[in-house]
């Protein structure tokens, strides 16, 4: 979640407190899990069927995208790619692509726009996100 939630913050991490940035990741972590946990239930007793690999364009070299497909009761299966990282030897999620659509970067964009919109910045995000998790 720290590589994450860097990524998600953009720009504004350099300019962030470490009490900002310890703060946001916080929760930031946990809203994600509460989000996701509930997002990802639609998928509950479904099938995932993987369909390969390939290098992610990272700088690094260190990623890769898992592609795979959920079969829906109605219409096209549903497109599904997980970009990971490797990290101390072992491979972790750092964003979730479903149907194209990125979850690190709608979120980057979301953030970013709230920041710039708010008149107490980071410290108004991470309110926002605190009030959203209750």
């Amino acid at each position: 979640m720290d590589f994450i939630g860097k990524f998600v913050l953009g720009r504004y991490w350099r300019t962030a407190t470490t009490k900002q940035r310890n703060d946001f990741i916080d929760v930031y972590r946990k809203l994600n899990i509460q989000t996701w946990s509930a997002r990802f239930n639609e998928f509950k007793g479904k099938n995932f069927e993987f369909l390969g690999t390939e290098k992610a364009n990272s700088k690094a070299n260190d990623q890769v995208y898992v592609n795979t497909q959920v079969p829906m009761p109605e219409g096209e299966p549903a497109a599904v790619k997980w970009r990971v990282k490797e990290t101390n030897g072992k491979m972790r999620i750092v964003d979730i692509i479903i149907e194209n659509v990125s979850l690190a970067i709608t979120s980057q964009k979301e953030y970013t726009s709230y920041i710039q919109k708010s008149p107490d910045g980071i410290d108004g995000l991470i309110k926002d996100l605190k009030a959203k998790l209750k």
